[in-house]
């Protein structure tokens, strides 16, 4: 399903080193449901872009899910916090961040 086709995406994985698909949705202005078991879950602010659940809890995750189909308007409002969010992820921003830490390194290499 193509994100414009959704109101939110659900990454209930048990374990998930970083999912490039929550920060693809988020992009797309999607809120996320994502487990606490997922390496993206650094990008979601609970309640202000998405939500953070445990593992294995299908009790949250129903209810989540049901929040945001119950509240078209927060969700909508949440979609456009989570482009905001990884809007601040640039490729110009992590090629500077690396320059700065190879910089760093040859620095204290050099000393």
């Amino acid at each position: 399903m193509p994100y414009e086709d959704a109101d939110v995406l659900i990454l209930p994985s048990v374990e998930e080193g970083f999912g490039k698909v929550v920060a693809e949705a988020m992009a797309c202005g999607l809120p996320v449901v994502v487990s606490e078991n997922t390496g993206a879950k650094d990008l979601v602010e609970n309640g202000e872009n998405g939500f953070i659940v445990p593992i294995r809890d299908v009790k949250r995750l129903k209810e989540k899910i049901l929040y945001f189909n119950d509240n078209p308007e927060i969700t909508r409002r949440m979609g456009k916090n989570a482009r905001k969010t990884v809007e601040k992820y640039t490729w110009m921003k992590y090629g500077n961040e690396f320059v700065k830490a190879y910089e760093k390194i040859l620095t204290k290499a050099q000393s």
